[in-house]
């Protein structure tokens, strides 16, 4: 009963919170058009490039549904602040980092629920400030940071290794891939894993802001021979609340691999701020 009970009070804030983001999302798409068209358009361009200089501060929203044996919930928000620095007059730095709080019930054992944050990662990419060409990379370490506050959440140990992005982008596509292997050096666990994450988004030329992404997450656990992966179709559009320019994305998920705790199905959900540079002068 206690389970059923859970499950219910899950699937009713899921519902809730589903329909309340998918209106905000239709409903303030008109809002861009209040807005400077040519600043909406090369926003969304320069969005769609993850080595963009462009700081945002994108709150990606994950419902994971039919978790493992006992058709678990789960909530993930990654919190994950992006922003560069010129390193020389060729050189930029730039900072990814993904902080992610988990909310979850009925995953790793039957009317079980677990809250709390989960392991942090930090990302930095060295690359070219001017592009002259429509390849684009970069290359950097990525350091896993046990912040976990619960056991089941995190793995227990410090991890490093190297990252890269590699991709091409046109006037309304931008395709590529990002790549990273962390390998555990201190703690009481293992974290070695390699992570391939294949992308593509279509800037859309006649709505201004709106673009579509395809992102497929792929992890390989080398310490459990446990593979998992999944693929999102997200709808992107920008909008702008005063002065405020805003990024909402909103699609389904669907999952893949071996791994006994994949989730059957999702839904995400993006809220991404953003803070363009200021023009000197």
């Amino acid at each position: 009963m206690r389970s059923t009970g859970i499950k219910k009070h899950y699937s009713r804030i899921t519902i809730y919170c589903i329909l309340y983001m998918g209106s905000l999302f239709f409903t303030t798409t008109t809002i861009a058009q209040n807005s400077s068209t040519n600043e909406i358009e090369e926003m969304a361009r320069q969005l769609a490039n993850p080595l963009s200089s462009v700081t945002n501060i994108p709150f990606q929203n994950n419902f994971d549904f039919n978790i493992g044996p006992y058709s678990g919930f789960r909530y993930n928000l990654n919190v994950q602040p992006i922003f560069s620095f010129k390193l020389t007059e060729n050189w930029n730095v730039l900072s990814r980092t993904i902080i992610p709080l988990i909310d979850q019930t009925n995953v790793v054992a039957e009317n079980s629920s677990q809250f709390g944050l989960g392991d942090a990662l930090q990302s930095l990419f060295l690359t070219p400030s001017k592009i002259e060409t429509k390849l684009i990379w970069g290359l950097g370490p990525a350091i896993s940071i046990p912040t976990a506050t619960e056991d089941v959440l995190g793995s227990h140990t410090w991890g490093v290794g190297p990252t890269a992005i590699l991709l091409f982008k046109d006037k309304h596509f931008t395709t590529g891939a990002l790549l990273n292997t962390i390998w555990s050096f201190a703690g009481s666990g293992k974290n070695n894993t390699t992570l391939i994450q294949p992308f593509f988004t279509y800037i859309s030329p006649n709505t201004p802001g709106r673009s579509y992404s395809i992102i497929s997450e792929n992890t390989q656990n080398w310490t459990g021979s446990s593979f998992s992966g999944d693929i999102a179709i997200v709808m992107n559009q920008i909008i702008k609340l005063k002065k405020q320019l805003i990024q909402l994305g909103l699609g389904p998920k669907v999952f893949y691999g071996n791994n006994n705790l994949n989730p059957v199905w999702g839904i995400r959900f993006n809220v991404a701020l953003i803070y363009p540079k200021k023009p000197k002068g």
